[in-house]
């Protein structure tokens, strides 16, 4: 028998008396257990060399059997590594570990696959920001590492669905006359009929029935829609606005209720998503839409209180080191450092989460929102007010407003005070002179 330390360490024997019916306690016991131990029949290969395995019977040691055991050299290996992990997953996500593997490299540079040797953790997405992922295997009597990061993000987890280098596709299906859908992504701005066929029906009274992405969308180069028509008689058109991009086109009345898709081609274009259907003839059923850009910040896995206060944990992990509870010895280089992902991923926040931070009595949230404060009073927030995806503008944020209107207020009343003091000096100076 062999033990190959690149494949295993260990080996297992088997003893049985004969005949079938005869019977005994097994003692196993080994030549040299510096080079191999065992206990139960299993062998533990601990260097190379040679040992040899007795199993014999305990109350008639003269019954017994043997096997040698030969143990090979351990492989040299430089280090172990993690080959699969994504650089970045959806907050609020269970992504699979399926696809991860941990390899072993050799001082030549070729790897063995050791992923059925280890245990594989589990990927955490419950707080945003950069997470470490450690692996470990045991090569022999050493004890191997790897570690990889990951960066938990406010994107969507439904997106990833590839369609192109560096493209993502969100899909809404409607399931209501108004528009609506499993994650509550569109506002109407006029209801269809009914919702038949599996799609909102718009019939000829009901026309210009409409509808707008609560989110914009970048770098958009597909809108997808699918449709249905009563029948062969169902004609009108379908209008794709993104942002101030329009294109419309007429319905295909082939096909009657078979679901059917209308492509619609965008160069890079970028803002909220309205669609709007004439219906002419009978009646449209839009039954869903897809959008394909190369980044959004539309739909979300994650309830908006969940999203708000991953967020301002993130926020309070990323600035509060630098900010102490004044303000004034705050480090604004690190600040402006951390500012620029705090940005991204406000971004990517739906609209009822933004709106959650500045309304919810969440402690998280608060504490998230007072410590912005401060960098708003102290002036360590101006640097960033003219991010027009940044929390809490000047030009939109009653907060900072009220941040703004405390520091005007507070610099007239240093100039109040500078100019009294200066007319208490003056009179006391004139009171001096007439003495």
């Amino acid at each position: 028998m062999t033990i190959d330390p690149s494949i295993s360490s260990t080996a297992t024997l088997k003893a049985t008396l004969s005949p079938s019916n005869a019977s005994g306690e097994i003692v196993w016991s080994s030549s040299d257990e510096t080079i191999a131990t065992v206990h139960g029949g299993v062998i533990n290969g601990l260097k190379a060399g040679q040992a040899t395995i007795t199993a014999s019977v305990k109350d008639h040691p003269e019954i017994k059997d043997t096997c040698v055991v030969t143990v090979l050299d351990a492989p040299a290996y430089t280090g172990l590594r993690i080959e699969g992990l994504a650089s970045t997953y959806p907050f609020a996500s269970t992504p699979s570990i399926n696809g991860i593997k941990v390899e072993l490299i050799e001082e030549g540079g070729a790897t063995k696959d050791v992923t059925d040797n280890v245990v594989l953790p589990s990927i955490n997405t419950s707080s945003l920001g950069n997470h470490e992922y450690v692996v470990t295997y045991q090569n022999g009597s050493e004890t191997l590492t790897a570690k990889a990061t990951y960066f938990v993000t406010l994107k969507d987890a439904s997106i990833g669905e590839g369609t192109g280098a560096g493209e993502s596709k969100v899909s809404t299906t409607f399931t209501t006359k108004s528009w609506g859908d499993a994650k509550n992504q569109w506002t109407c701005g006029k209801a269809g009929n009914d919702y038949l066929n599996n799609g909102v029906q718009v019939a000829a009274n009901a026309s210009g029935a409409n509808a707008t992405s609560k989110e914009s969308f970048s770098n958009v180069s597909k809108v997808i829609v699918h449709y249905c028509t009563n029948a062969a008689k169902g004609a009108g058109s379908i209008a794709i606005n993104v942002g101030s991009a329009s294109q419309s086109q007429a319905v295909s009345t082939t096909g009657g209720l078979t679901s059917r898709e209308m492509v619609f081609d965008f160069d890079q274009a970028s803002g909220k998503i309205k669609i709007t259907v004439t219906c002419t003839t009978n009646s449209i059923y839009v039954q869903g839409i897809e959008i394909v850009s190369s980044a959004q910040g539309a739909a979300y896995d994650a309830t908006p209180l969940e999203a708000a206060k991953a967020y301002a944990h993130y926020f309070l992990g990323s600035i509060k080191p630098s900010c102490d509870p004044t303000g004034q010895n705050s480090d604004l280089s690190a600040i402006k450092a951390a500012w620029s992902s705090l940005n991204e991923e406000y971004g990517h926040l739906p609209s009822e989460a933004k709106a959650l931070l500045l309304t919810s009595d969440d402690a998280l949230i608060q504490e998230m929102v007072s410590l912005y404060s401060i960098l708003l009073k102290y002036d360590l927030g101006n640097d960033f007010l003219d991010l027009a995806d940044g929390i809490h503008t000047l030009n939109n944020n009653p907060l900072a407003k009220t941040n703004e209107g405390m520091v005007l207020l507070l610099s007239l009343l240093g100039i109040l005070a500078l100019v009294a003091i200066g007319s208490i000096f003056l009179a006391k100076k004139k009171r001096h002179h007439l003495a």
